[in-house]
């Protein structure tokens, strides 16, 4: 059971059916899209004051930031919903393992030693500085 429970769909299409994961700042639930019926993910943050309005604003701009995104590696961003005083992050679900996961039973030894890692982070690097270097002007 989720605290999401009997509540009527976010945005009224987004029905959150399972917790997947919960990290420093936010949860993700396998969520079912009734527009266009398919499953996606939900990362509902939890440590976000709504009227902290300069977090608001660089939670926005980052949201804007990893939907511009476009790489294989990275999860498409969707959608990015105000509702009931918390914040949601619609996104690809990938079927799979979490992270802590995967580093639990691999180890970070094993995402670090990896040369296609480390050239995927520099991608995304120039990505994200391209994107706010666009977003300024």
């Amino acid at each position: 059971m989720n605290h999401f429970e009997g509540k009527p769909p976010i945005a009224g299409r987004y029905e959150i059916r399972e917790h997947i994961a919960t990290g420093g700042m936010a949860s993700v639930y396998k969520t079912w899209d009734h527009r266009v019926e398919r499953i996606v993910a939900i990362k509902v943050l939890r440590s976000l004051d709504k009227n902290d309005l300069r977090a608001v604003e660089r939670f926005r701009r980052e949201a804007r930031a990893a939907a511009a995104l476009t790489h294989p590696n990275a999860v498409t961003i969707f959608d990015f919903v105000e509702e009931w005083g918390q914040y949601f992050l619609v996104m690809e679900y990938i079927n799979g393992p979490t992270l802590k996961q995967l580093i639990g039973q691999k180890g970070l030894s094993i995402a670090i030693s990896n040369p296609r890692t480390l050239c995927l982070a520099g991608e995304l690097a120039i990505q994200m500085t391209t994107y706010r270097v666009k977003e300024r002007s």
